[in-house]
């Protein structure tokens, strides 16, 4: 009896855990030749990494924070939208950093993306769109967190 309950109660917990990870795609331009791994992302939206291998200065691209999944941000970031904004607020005015452009359409990411090397899109609770997947230019490397 007490193994199959310890069995239900994980195969739930596992369950939920699948159904509940945040999906986060990165696109970067292909001559970008970066690893990029998940800390790596994780660092880049934290502002703990703002340069790349090369010593080239990270140009952080991001989704509108209006239309991204609030539980899907925390779970990627362990904070809020509203804690993200005034964090890089904090590193801005300090000096240390820039703040994320947000993207409100593909077109413009894409136009970034295709120009500048160093440029790196993170879309969080979100799937690639067909134009950025079809775009030969272009790297995409998805994570579930």
């Amino acid at each position: 009896m007490k193994i199959s309950l310890f069995v239900t109660i994980f195969f739930f917990t596992s369950l939920y855990a699948q159904v509940s990870a945040a999906v986060v795609f990165v696109v970067v331009n292909k001559s970008n030749i970066a690893t990029i791994t998940q800390q790596k992302v994780l660092k880049i939206l934290k502002a703990e990494s703002l340069t790349w291998e090369n010593g080239s200065s990270v140009v952080l691209l991001i989704d509108d924070l209006q239309g991204i999944d609030p539980e899907a941000f925390d779970e990627v970031l362990d904070m809020s939208k509203s804690q993200f904004i005034e964090y890089w607020r904090i590193k801005f005015f300090s000096g240390r950093a820039l703040i994320p452009k947000q993207v409100k359409n593909i077109a413009n990411a894409l136009s970034i993306l295709s120009d500048n090397k160093n440029g790196i899109y993170i879309s969080i609770g979100k799937e690639a769109t067909k134009e950025l997947a079809d775009n030969p230019d272009l790297k995409i490397i998805n994570f579930n967190f």
